[in-house]
């Protein structure tokens, strides 16, 4: 099983990337592959478990979230633990990394990850409010975690068609124009096939994305 058979969507959310992904997976299962779908970004483990700590010690921000209120850890109310809380995601999501998509792919299971480590390096970057972070140790030692040779797809969309998409979740404009800040970056730095799925249907970007695995391949 060669490392192809890892494929990494990143990109927005809204941008179609959990349809796509099962598209694919729904793809590699009609040609007798075993398939794993995986989800990873951020605040697992020991993140998740610290953020609900200090939010239970008063230090949060108030998300609105589909009609509900979310007391969600603020780091800004504690900018002491800037400096170590990309090591802290770092440690968090390894686990994740290793358990549901290193031994997956080991065992000759296509990995398809619907968010992975592109994904967490920008929503710690969000989290922390800190650009630079991309170029940061923590965030480069992430990146490792992408095989050699894995087939990486960016999905992005115009910002209004994100949030006519995802209308009922009342996304935070703030964070889908930072993620579309972001995103772009990594495909031009990694090399990968960029789609904008603005003006395309779910079965014209999966040809894409299809043609595209073949002709990677």
């Amino acid at each position: 099983m060669d490392s192809h058979h890892l494929i990494v969507f990143f990109g927005p959310d809204g941008s179609g990337k959990t349809t796509q992904a099962r598209l694919l997976a729904s793809h590699f299962q009609q040609q007798g592959f075993k398939v794993r779908l995986v989800w990873i970004r951020a605040h697992h483990s020991l993140a998740s478990i610290l953020s609900k700590i200090l939010a239970s010690f008063g230090f949060y921000r108030i998300m609105n979230l589909q009609g509900k209120s979310y007391k969600l850890f603020d780091i800004k109310l504690l900018p002491g633990l800037k400096g170590i809380w990309g090591f802290i995601e770092f440690m968090s999501v390894l686990p994740w990394v290793l358990i549901k998509v290193k031994l997956p792919w080991l065992l000759g299971y296509v990995v398809i990850a619907d968010r992975y480590v592109v994904d967490t390096i920008v929503s710690v970057a969000y989290f922390l409010g800190d650009y630079e972070f991309l170029s940061k140790c923590t965030a480069k030692i992430l990146l490792t975690m992408v095989s050699k040779g894995a087939f990486l797809i960016h999905l992005d969309a115009e910002e209004e068609v994100i949030m006519e998409r995802r209308k009922n979740e009342k996304l935070d404009p703030d964070f889908i124009q930072f993620q579309r800040r972001l995103y772009p970056s990594f495909a031009t730095l990694l090399g990968v096939l960029s789609v904008n799925t603005s003006n395309k249907s779910v079965m014209d970007t999966f040809k894409i994305i299809l043609d595209g695995y073949y002709k990677y391949k």
